[in-house]
């Protein structure tokens, strides 16, 4: 164990948030004009759905032989926020033209927190720091991007088949692990797989048309829990498609996975219909795909 593995924790009272808040709200009347649209997080209007679109469409056929030798690398920052120089967060609000006084503000906040190290349950002295965003502070995200705007960073990441969803099996499965010491009725499983397990796919679920197998694989673990909880064992008692129906109909209310997913794609289908000129993503679609046809008349061949 380093002492870099351990990060500070922020405490922020009511009153430094209410004044953040309204710095936030300053900032996102701008931020949508300083960052460039290939930035799509956190900033108002701007859904980060659209860059892991495109970045599925730029690495389609990626690894094909006939193409020529290319390489993709994909980067992630190490502790984002507190790695973030506040000298050099003032010099990005410069350069982006912010009000001195704005400046003055947003540096008092960030820059007058003092740290303590805790050990064996006892606080030892206060020293300042000289970098890094504080969790939970409603100003750190805007921050951020505006940072990340000098390198105009993208998050780049592609999936191509089963395998590469065990992430999020894995995320299933420690659900399911942590609810073994609970002695949960058959409608608290139910509620959970309501709440959480048929909720944790949604993020890829919005970008992806995700193969048959895997929403099957996670139907299944949620089919298995309903009936006989995290640990037991057998076959159901009412077919899932049964389960699935609203309960008017004689189900419980769940929504199919494979169904959940379709109507997410249509929803990004909508967008590339609509095509309002506010998403990089669609711009993409309609230049290089549709070679501004319409989605109607598009052949693939």
């Amino acid at each position: 164990m380093h002492v870099s593995d351990y990060r500070p924790i922020a405490c922020c009272n009511v009153l430094y948030k209410a004044i953040t808040k309204i710095i936030v709200k300053r900032m996102q009347r701008v931020l949508p004009l300083l960052i460039d649209y290939s930035q799509n997080a956190f900033v108002p209007g701007r859904s980060i759905t659209d860059n892991i679109l495109l970045a599925q469409e730029l690495l389609a056929g990626y690894n094909q032989k006939r193409l020529p030798l290319r390489c993709t690398i994909k980067v992630d920052i190490q502790k984002a926020y507190d790695s973030v120089e506040w000298d050099f967060l003032l010099e990005v609000l410069k350069l982006f033209n912010f009000p001195l006084q704005f400046i003055v503000l947003i540096n008092q906040c960030v820059s007058t927190a003092s740290f303590s190290v805790s050990l064996n349950g006892s606080n030892h002295g206060f020293f300042k720091g000289g970098r890094g965003l504080r969790q939970g502070d409603p100003m750190s995200p805007y921050l951020f991007v505006l940072v990340m705007e000098i390198w105009n960073a993208l998050l780049r990441f592609r999936v191509k088949n089963a395998a590469e969803f065990q992430p999020l099996f894995d995320k299933v499965d420690a659900r399911l692990a942590g609810w073994n010491h609970l002695n949960l009725s058959y409608a608290g499983r139910l509620q959970l797989i309501k709440a959480v397990l048929s909720t944790l796919h949604m993020y890829w679920a919005s970008a992806f048309i995700l193969p048959k197998g895997v929403l099957k694989n996670l139907e299944k673990k949620m089919r298995k829990f309903l009936w006989y909880g995290s640990t037991g064992s057998g076959n159901a008692k009412v077919a899932w498609e049964r389960i699935c129906k609203p309960k008017e109909e004689g189900g419980l209310g769940l929504h199919s996975l494979i169904t959940t997913n379709q109507a997410l794609m249509l929803k990004q289908l909508w967008r590339i219909i609509q095509n309002d000129g506010t998403s990089i993503w669609v711009d993409w679609i309609q230049h290089y795909r549709l070679r501004h046809s319409t989605i109607w008349t598009f052949n693939e061949h």
